[in-house]
């Protein structure tokens, strides 16, 4: 057998009939012309006895082996046993849909965990709450190769046959981290769309060289920190990157001369001054290195525009959809780079006040 083999995982989400798990794998058999290697089943606590008697009965095996000789396959082809049928819940906290919807994710997380697996969910009109949060969770969890559906009947010939209707999928935009309880993720999530119009205060906290926003702690290292301090001292303005960046050099003695004949030469030196004077208040114990920093960030190769790309991401990964506010916007054409967070919500430990330049005109 090829390592490369895709593992076809059947989950079934069957509500009170057993039924209705040989009904989605005959559907999804006949649909796919193709068998299915692993059966699991997602299961109240309190259906779950009930339904493994069924599933787990002779009489059923019967049935399941017959169906599989129909199609030319053997029994033993698929995976399926009382480990494949999931309870959902506990004894105390059976009616709890939060603790069902965290076992419904750890489960459908590690069978999605798997790159051989191609998972498929069939859930029966009457699964309720299962159905509903298995759906969830393949889309948080899920890969563009997995499936969901619905398990419907359609009548031919006074007969009720089993049809699939496939419900069209929204994968999650951010990886889910393992582990990560339901009620977490929900909270994190509605915190992070309320930040879109109601943005917490955006803390810089020198100490800890760390972005604090509401619970959430973005470390940085320790120049990406120094120039989103820089940044958060100039809001609502720019860094007047333009003007900046090449009208400078270092001379051998580590000192920093502006171009003598630029007309916003002063706006420059002033911009210099205020640079330096942060540099040497977050790190008092290095103040010779700034020149070095700031000829590499803004000099005629200058290395800005990366740090600032670097920035956003690590904003997008920590605060999701919830980054927007919070993100630094500008570039090359513009004048320069800025905060989008209002200053009224910006936070400075130590605080330290803004640049006493006279702001560009072409800002």
């Amino acid at each position: 057998m090829s390592e490369s083999r895709v593992f076809r995982v059947l989950v079934a989400a069957p509500g009170s009939s057993p039924a209705a798990v040989i009904d989605a794998l005959a559907a999804l058999v006949t649909q796919d012309h193709q068998p299915v290697d692993e059966l699991h089943v997602l299961a109240s606590y309190a259906m779950v006895e009930q339904l493994s008697a069924k599933l787990l009965s002779p009489g059923f095996t019967s049935a399941l082996t017959g169906h599989y000789q129909r199609l030319g396959m053997g029994r033993s082809d698929i995976l399926f046993g009382r480990r494949t049928i999931h309870g959902l819940g506990g004894p105390e906290r059976t009616h709890n849909a939060m603790s069902q919807a965290n076992d419904i994710l750890e489960t459908i997380q590690a069978l999605c965990r798997d790159d051989r697996n191609e998972v498929t969910i069939v859930a029966a009109l009457d699964a309720g709450s299962a159905g509903v949060l298995a759906y969830s969770a393949l889309q948080l969890v899920g890969r563009p190769s997995d499936r969901f559906f619905m398990l419907e009947y359609v009548s031919r010939r006074r007969a009720q046959r089993p049809l699939l209707v496939e419900l069209p999928m929204v994968l999650a935009e951010r990886a889910l981290s393992t582990g990560q309880r339901y009620q977490d993720l929900a909270a994190s999530r509605q915190l992070a769309r309320r930040r879109l119009t109601e943005p917490g205060v955006f803390r810089l906290n020198a100490r800890r060289r760390a972005v604090l926003i509401d619970d959430l702690e973005v470390s940085l290292p320790r120049l990406q920190f120094f120039w989103m301090f820089c940044l958060a001292t100039f809001a609502p303005r720019h860094i007047p990157f333009r003007i900046l960046s090449g009208h400078f050099d270092v001379d051998t003695h580590g000192r920093i001369v502006v171009s003598p004949h630029h007309p916003q030469r002063e706006e420059i030196e002033g911009t210099i001054a205020h640079l330096r004077r942060i540099f040497v208040t977050l790190f008092p114990e290095t103040p010779d290195e700034f020149a070095m920093v700031l000829r590499r960030a803004c000099g005629t190769a200058p290395g800005l525009p990366s740090t600032i790309a670097k920035l956003n991401a690590h904003l997008k990964r920590s605060l999701g959809i919830g980054a927007g506010p919070y993100l630094i916007a500008g570039g090359r054409g513009v004048p320069g780079y800025r905060l989008v967070v209002p200053p009224q919500r910006i936070k400075l430990e130590p605080m330290v006040a803004g640049p006493e330049v006279t702001p560009s005109r072409t800002e």
